[in-house]
């Protein structure tokens, strides 16, 4: 099979423990791969390194044989990951005021989603993976600190409640977290 494209980009999901998810990360990030690509202006005559002192010809390209053919040159590159991150907060049914108002998303969530169109996308995405819309909470009087200063967004897609179970012999009705 045959593609016609310099660089691929592959949309990956992950779900799993933050610290392993970090090990991945950092190796995909110091994963390193070899990429020809083609000198538009020397020809293949010419070696690598032997360029000085070669005079141009009348096309303004390096070449010694008349023929010319690109050369093709080999480069290693490092792949390149560029985070778009979906993240499962789990927390008791109870404490969501503080969360959102953690997140800033209490009185309303804000999100950004870049107009309608991200709007419509983040919807589908929402119903697709199951989850409700965030109502509408007044915002915790007490609640964890998070810095919201690091360059980093959270928007808020939606939220899912968790089974409740009975353990009986445990004597205790609770979320299943």
């Amino acid at each position: 099979m045959s593609i016609d494209l310099d660089n691929m980009h592959l949309l990956l999901a992950g779900r799993g423990i933050m610290h392993s998810r970090d090990i991945f990360l950092k190796f995909l990030e110091t994963a390193i791969f070899p990429w020809q690509k083609e000198n538009l202006n020397i020809c293949q005559c010419i070696p690598i390194g032997k360029e000085a002192g070669i005079k141009p010809n009348k096309d303004g390209k390096l070449c010694t044989c008349g023929k010319f053919q690109q050369r093709k040159e080999m480069h290693m590159v490092q792949g390149a990951l560029r985070p778009i991150e979906f993240f499962e907060y789990v927390f008791p049914e109870e404490s969501l005021a503080e969360v959102l108002t953690m997140l800033g998303h209490a009185d309303g969530v804000k999100n950004d989603f870049g107009g309608w169109k991200g709007k419509m996308a983040a919807n589908a995405v929402r119903k697709m993976l199951g989850y409700q819309e965030v109502p509408n909470i007044p915002a915790a009087k007490t609640y964890p600190f998070v810095p919201h200063n690091l360059c980093y967004g959270v928007n808020v897609f939606g939220m899912k409640k968790d089974k409740r179970h009975k353990w009986t012999e445990q004597g205790y009705e609770q979320e299943m977290l």
